[in-house]
């Protein structure tokens, strides 16, 4: 829970109370990282309120609480245990399990771990916990392990564009967790779903950080994760009570929905430098296969179906004994792509079905989706209960690895039972295997690392001593200087770009900072922990978008540590800035203001804010669902398929064999596709970007209908052959959120918004009437003692430090198609149109060039493929734009379009770009700032 939110309170007292009356428990996680610490009198004030309900959970006598980072602030829970008796796990992962001890003098009474994934191309391992569990055993405190199914996120408004290798993740995770045994475990998350790793339900209403994080797309759109929830009650239940259930049997499916090499990776890497990691290219990290786990009481058979192709699937790990999780994997590639269904069979009877979205090589975007569609299904009829036959605690591993050196030794110990947590993982678990008999040998670390030394001597007794590792007499003792189970880390770089980047690369990859995108790594070793960062903000010294994008991370990350090559980087502070960095909070990016959803509730809805701004409004709730037609009459959403099927080959073989094959032939089709009606109660809207000087206007908002998915059936004679008919393929197409219905923004009958300009052209909210009117903001969405989205004269929305909040806003136009009401001649009408820039339009009652002629969903769309190809046939003819923001591969939500009037009409936007074909897409896509002010 982040510091500031306006809705902390109100969201906090609503959890509470709907735990009360479920016999549901709930602790607080304060968030010291999203908008920086929380006071401490602020975290006192929350616990002390909320403790005592029932619903609070409490541990040994005491109410439980975390965070998420926050190290910072360690000295503060001193103070706030002795106020509130409060039982402290914090998660101070930043610093690693024994410094974060060491924290305030020892002010944690245990540790969180956010170590939920695996670091490099392997799966995952318990290093990191087993380092938790040692330092905080010697202290006599208990350990909070994390668990999480997925990660990928691309939100390069947050800097974060890269992917963990997760496909098996869930299901070695929960495995991990039976054999540790850990005091709690956290599952990381329900539903943060710009990182991929929700387990909770999709909720349109809160993918809002696809447009703060400027994503180029949202990748969480019809991609359900509810499926990973449904083995947790029989999970959860052999964690807390060692042993669990079966009465109903299910299965869990996931998948990537795209092969692979099919997309552009838009630029996301496996692992991150930005956490000293070895980056790869992203499809290295991730296979072409679906995954799928088995709750069952006894064996059965799985069989995968792919565009209509069956074939027998295998499990990879089986419970021992009989009963519980059985997991595998199926792989497809580029000529096996289509629907896809998973069955249980037992005694050639179906028991369990999932059929799962269509693999295809249609790209949103262009760019591939590294988030699964996770399905799931459970019988429908109940078996006889049956349980493991042992408790975990009668259970022993019987299967693990190691990192290194160490994998062959702890894959013939763990086998048979031992498994040291800090030199081995264990991936599975079942009753004790017969060893093999004892030939009295003494085992001692080859080297002398007593990492070994339990491994050596166990293993060489049972006949297994590997030269590698093990020998037969004692060595001198050898401690390694760094450990041998840490990940691997980038010790020296080159540039990938000429000379211009080999001091920078040379400098940064030898403290394991070595993105792709511009360095090579070229040696690999234990990492050199950079030193400390300063406040020094390093920049590119260039005037070219790509080459900005290349440097802007190794710039900062140099210049911070006091090497800032000329002609390279500059501080931040020299020239006019940072023109082109998406983080720097005074660049000219319009201002993201969240507006509450509180102000449809005003009769005349109203908005302020101070220089530009991007107003976030709302969803509208429908009185009643309300069905929304598509305009078909010109054809439908047009897309371009890639539409392939098997052609028979016939070879004849030396001996005069004739063997039959088959090949794939494919042909790009164009094809336009009619959208069903949908029934929606909420309707979304669009952002409306407000520019300055903007006067007192009134914004007409306009919906923005969700994307559907539509099931098509691929032309089975795409070249129109006499007599050829291929076998039928389906396929998903996800149908972007344009407003489709050609009627003017004003017919839509949402409320207009009375938007009034501030004089004061600072960012930040300013607290209205009943907030403190007239005290400033401590973030975008709250202040003092109350939100700066309500109290702001007539209900309206105040922001960017207006010094004179609205005080009776002007109640705005009526819903006629006649003329404005506004006499003000400084005051003109905005309607939001969508992404595509269309709108509604009264072109019936007014020619063009009218003041009061709107323009059509068509005119708009012209207008913005005539400009966007335009500006890119003057960028290839040399022409140079002075205001550069970026478009194309970096990401749609950068592009901040900047006009002025000319002629009547927006002025073309400046901006540098990608000389090719999706760049323009993009620019058409997003251009919806040319909307209505063609006056």
């Amino acid at each position: 829970m982040a510091h500031n939110e306006a809705t902390n309170e109100r969201s906090v007292k609503n959890a509470f109370q709907a735990a009360e009356s479920l016999g549901f428990q709930l602790f607080f996680s304060f968030d010291y990282a999203g908008n920086g610490p929380w006071p401490q009198a602020e975290v006192i004030a929350m616990l002390q309120k909320y403790s005592s309900s029932s619903a609070h959970y409490r541990y040994q006598g005491k109410p439980f609480v975390s965070t998420f980072e926050g190290p910072g602030n360690a000295e503060d829970w001193i103070a706030i245990k002795a106020a509130t008796g409060c039982f402290f796990v914090p998660d101070w992962s930043s610093l690693g399990a024994k410094p974060a001890l060491q924290l305030a003098g020892g002010v944690a009474d245990g540790l969180f771990s956010w170590a939920a994934w695996p670091t490099g191309l392997g799966r995952m391992n318990t290093y990191v916990d087993a380092s938790y569990i040692q330092y905080l055993t010697e202290a006599g405190k208990p350990y909070m392990m994390p668990a999480s199914p997925w990660f990928y996120t691309n939100m390069p408004g947050y800097d974060k564009n890269w992917l963990w290798h997760s496909d098996s993740l869930w299901y070695d995770r929960w495995v991990e967790i039976a054999y540790l045994e850990p005091e709690w475990v956290e599952i990381i998350s329900w539903n943060d779903y710009g990182e991929s790793h929700y387990i909770g339900p999709l909720n349109d209403k809160a993918y809002v950080a696809f447009l703060t994080g400027r994503a180029p797309y949202n990748y969480v759109q019809d991609m359900p994760h509810d499926g990973w929830r449904t083995q947790l009650p029989y999970l959860i239940d052999l964690y807390k009570t060692g042993t669990s259930s079966v009465t109903k049997e299910n299965l869990v499916v996931w998948y990537r929905t795209n092969p692979r090499t099919t997309c552009s990776g838009g630029g996301t890497t496996g692992n991150t430098a930005s956490q000293l990691q070895i980056e790869y290219d992203a499809y290295t990290l991730v296979d072409d296969k679906i995954f799928f786990s088995a709750l069952l009481g006894s064996n059965a058979t799985v069989t995968v179906s792919i565009g209509g192709l069956e074939y027998d699937g295998h499990w990879e790990f089986e419970p021992d004994g009989g009963v519980g999780i059985y997991h595998g994997s199926f792989p497809f590639n580029l000529h096996l792509m289509g629907e896809v269904i998973v069955t249980i069979s037992r005694n050639s009877k179906d028991v369990l079905t999932v059929k799962g979205k269509a693999i295809s090589d249609t790209c949103v975007s262009g760019l591939a989706n590294f988030n699964p569609w996770v399905g799931s299904a459970t019988a429908g009829s109940t078996i006889k209960a049956v349980s493991p036959k042992l408790k975990l605690s009668e259970q022993t591993c019987i299967k693990g690895s190691g990192a290194g050196n160490f994998a062959g030794l702890c894959q013939f110990t763990c086998k048979y039972g031992y498994c040291p947590v800090g030199a081995c993982y264990c991936t599975a678990m079942g009753a004790e295997k017969k060893k093999p008999k004892a030939t009295g040998k003494k085992g001692y670390p080859k080297n002398g690392d007593a990492n070994y030394g339990g491994l050596c001597s166990f293993a060489c007794n049972l006949g297994y001593c590997p030269e590698s590792a093990c020998s037969e007499t004692p060595s001198p003792p050898y401690i390694p200087p760094s450990s041998p189970f840490a990940a691997r880390a980038c010790t020296g770089g080159e540039s990938e770009h000429g000379e211009k980047y080999a001091g920078l690369c040379s400098f940064a990859c030898a403290y394991g900072y070595c993105p792709i995108s511009t360095c090579w790594c070229a040696e690999v070793g234990d990492l050199n922990v950079p030193p400390p960062p300063s406040d020094v903000k390093g920049v590119p010294d260039t005037s070219d978008a790509d080459e900005y994008e290349l440097l802007k991370g190794l710039c900062n990350f140099a210049c911070s540590r006091d090497y800032c090559p000329p002609g390279a980087c500059k501080l931040a502070s020299e020239g006019d800035g940072d023109e082109y960095d998406d983080d720097d909070g005074d660049d000219d990016r319009p201002t993201e203001i969240i507006v509450d959803g509180s102000i449809w509730q005003d009769a005349n809805p109203a908005v302020s804010c101070g220089s530009d701004c991007i107003l976030v409004l709302p969803p509208v709730t429908l009185p009643s669902p309300t069905v929304i037609t598509f305009d078909n009459d010109q054809g439908g959403y047009q897309t371009t398929l890639n539409v392939a099927w098997e052609v028979p080959v016939t070879t004849t073989l030396p001996d005069g064999q004739v063997v039959t094959t088959s090949s794939i032939s494919h042909i790009l089709q164009e094809t336009r596709i009619s959208v069903p009606p949908t029934t929606v109660s909420v309707l979304p809207l669009w952002p409306v970007t407000i520019t300055s000087p903007t006067p007192t206007t009134t914004i007409y908002p306009m919906y923005r209908i969700p994307p559907q998915t539509i099931v098509i059936t691929d032309d089975p004679n795409p070249l129109s052959e006499e007599g050829v008919s291929h076998s039928p393929v389906t396929r998903d197409i996800t149908i972007p959120p344009y407003p489709w219905v050609s009627e003017s923004a004003r017919d839509t009958k949402i409320p207009p918004v009375t938007f009034t300009s501030a004089s004061d052209s600072s960012n930040g909210p300013k607290c209205t009437n009943r907030a403190r009117c007239g005290s400033g903001c401590h973030s975008k969405n709250f202040c003092g003692d109350g939100p700066c989205l309500i109290g702001c004269g007539g209900g309206g929305f105040a922001a960017s430090n207006d010094p004179k909040p609205l005080p009776n806003p002007h109640p705005g136009p009526s819903h006629n198609k006649g003329d404005d009401s506004d006499d003000d001649e400084d005051s003109q009408t905005y309607e939001d149109q969508g992404s595509d820039g269309g709108a509604g339009s009264d072109i019936d009652n007014y020619p063009q060039g009218d003041s009061r002629y709107y323009a059509t969903l068509t005119d708009i769309s012209k207008a913005a493929q005539q400009m966007c190809e335009g500006l890119f046939t003057d960028f290839n003819d040399g022409v140079q734009f002075t205001s550069v923001q970026g478009i194309g591969e970096r990401n749609t939500w950068s592009l901040v379009m900047q006009y002025t009037k000319a002629g009547g009409c927006p002025a073309a936007p400046n901006f540098k770009a990608k000389k090719h074909q999706a760049a323009i897409d993009t620019c058409i896509e997003n251009l919806n700032l040319i909307i209505n002010n063609c006056q």
